[in-house]
């Protein structure tokens, strides 16, 4: 987002929800701190597009949230609520679509996905991919990639790799990740997708 990266909402030490929003520029290498967050929140997904940076989601003081918002690069706004709340899920944006794929659904994992047209501000919902929580989500090439994830703990970290057409609507599996993760991340650079990271029930891992 804006030429940086944005760190939106987490934990802090003692397994404090926070609201804090930041920005790290690498031309620059130095971070830059954006408004706080409205409320604060931990395993929201978020995706930026056309100059915008969209929260959604996650878990608030009262368990799962269905919070959304957006921030233009002056303020945050509040956006029409999804349909469900939903944490330690992921999202990305093709087209005016903004996508929240996978996680933790108010009665366990999600198995539709949610969609928020940006033009219209409405939700409706989509095939998800293979249910599983902590899971990467990244948009390239027209398509949404879920890669990993997990089942519940961290000792129940997928190998399974997806990825999803809108012309289509439909879901194909890909080659496995070589080392299952979840809790990891994910980057469409340059055409190529990258992972990265994750945990495990002892460590976190390098690879």
């Amino acid at each position: 987002f804006g030429g940086g990266i944005a760190v939106v909402g987490g934990l802090v030490p003692g397994c404090t929800p926070t609201n804090a929003a930041e920005l790290y520029l690498p031309a620059t290498n130095r971070w830059r701190r954006l408004p706080d967050l409205p409320t604060p929140v931990h395993h929201a997904a978020a995706a930026s597009s056309a100059g915008k940076l969209y929260v959604v989601g996650g878990y608030g003081a009262s368990g799962l949230s269905r919070l959304a918002f957006v921030y233009d690069g002056v303020r945050w706004r509040r956006l029409p609520a999804m349909p469900q709340g939903r944490g330690a899920g992921g999202a990305a944006i093709v087209g005016r679509k903004l996508y929240v794929v996978g996680g933790v659904a108010p009665d366990g994992l999600a198995f539709q996905a949610l969609v928020l047209d940006l033009t219209t501000r409405a939700w409706s919902t989509a095939p998800g991919p293979t249910p599983r929580e902590h899971l990467a989500v990244a948009a390239g090439g027209g398509r949404i990639y879920a890669l990993a994830g997990r089942l519940g703990g961290a000792n129940t970290n997928v190998a399974t790799f997806e990825a999803y057409s809108p012309a289509t609507g439909r879901w194909a599996r890909l080659p496995a990740v070589p080392v299952p993760r979840g809790g990891t991340g994910l980057a469409a650079v340059r055409g190529d997708l990258v992972s990265v990271g994750g945990e495990t029930p002892s460590q976190t891992i390098r690879s």
